[in-house]
């Protein structure tokens, strides 16, 4: 499989347990979704086909219904303008590859934000 699936994959398998997870193959199902059922965090991947992440979220604060989600970005991009741009947008990045424990405690710090 692409590897964008098996990010989804991984992280379903490592959240499911502890959180109802729901899975998008792009941006595009991405925002369907969030429209049909307003999520509590939007897990993104910063590259992604036809839309990227940085895209997705600024759909996403576009319409009052999601711009309050608070978003995670997933990348493996190491550069120091990618975790910047992130956090000036006020959304946590997390570094792929990641660790089961990094996933679930960048996802716990976010609702313990809340």
């Amino acid at each position: 499989p692409p590897p964008i699936l098996n990010n989804i994959k991984f992280i379903f398998k490592i959240l499911k347990d502890d959180y109802l997870v729901t899975k998008a193959k792009s941006a595009r199902a991405a925002l369907d979704s969030i429209k049909e059922v307003k999520p509590d965090l939007v897990l993104v991947d910063i590259c992604m086909p036809e839309m990227d992440g940085f895209q997705l979220y600024d759909k996403m604060q576009e319409n009052p219904y999601s711009a309050e989600i608070p978003v995670i970005f997933c990348t493996a991009e190491s550069s120091k303008e990618v975790k910047e741009k992130g956090s000036r947008l006020g959304a946590d990045c997390i570094r792929k590859p990641y660790s089961t424990e990094n996933l679930r405690e960048a996802v716990k710090k976010v609702f313990e934000k809340q």
